[in-house]
């Protein structure tokens, strides 16, 4: 009777002991642990070909023609000879928008003494934007708005994006770019003007 008590004292003090050590390595174990991943941004410095800046017009098609044309009685349009290409790059990473506005002096000729083609207007048609890269996927966000005379005297808005970041191309179609010219009123000339593309921050109404 007394070996059996003995027996029974040292198996549960072996099995007290056992859960003291299961405590202790418990208490020891990190199951979790963080790692914090950061990444800072800042404006960007715009892209080749054109001008720097995280917010600039980058390249514009440098010419259009719209051809060599008999001299007529009746009004006529005239087709551009290509399209408008006008690249905006926003690297600000603000997020605010933009505007692209178009304006040209009147059509003067090359004479010795220029003579201006009276009532002569340029029109352009609504504009695609796709963003530049591998997609060239349709921009969302940018409207451009057809403008009926670029040469009227003020600057017309053709293109602004809500938020537009990115580099993006509008493109406005040869086939819809007109030249028109009251009959009879063109002098037997090269008549010639500058259209002037302006970037401006923000969405202007």
């Amino acid at each position: 009777m007394k070996k059996t008590l003995l027996t029974t004292a040292l198996i549960s003090g072996a099995v007290l002991g056992l859960g003291a050590m299961n405590s202790v390595s418990a208490a020891n174990t990190n199951v979790s642990k963080d790692t914090e991943a950061a990444a800072t941004f800042t404006a960007g410095g715009g892209t080749e070909p054109g001008d720097a800046g995280p917010l600039s017009i980058t390249s514009a098609t440098p010419s259009i023609d719209f051809g060599s044309n008999e001299i007529s009685a009746t009004h006529q349009n005239y087709l551009s000879s290509s399209d408008i290409d006008v690249n905006v790059t926003d690297l600000r990473g603000t997020f605010v928008g933009w505007t692209v506005k178009v304006s040209g002096t009147k059509l003067m000729s090359n004479e010795k003494v220029p003579t201006e083609l009276k009532g002569a207007t340029i029109s352009l048609p609504d504009g695609v934007a796709k963003t530049v890269g591998d997609s060239s996927e349709e921009a969302k966000g940018i409207t451009a708005s057809a403008t009926a005379n670029v040469l009227d005297g003020g600057a017309s808005i053709v293109a602004s994006a809500d938020n537009g970041t990115g580099e993006t191309t509008t493109k406005y179609a040869q086939a819809d770019i007109k030249l028109g010219v009251g009959g009879g009123l063109a002098h037997a000339a090269k008549y010639s003007t500058t259209l002037n593309w302006t970037l401006v921050d923000g969405i202007t109404k």
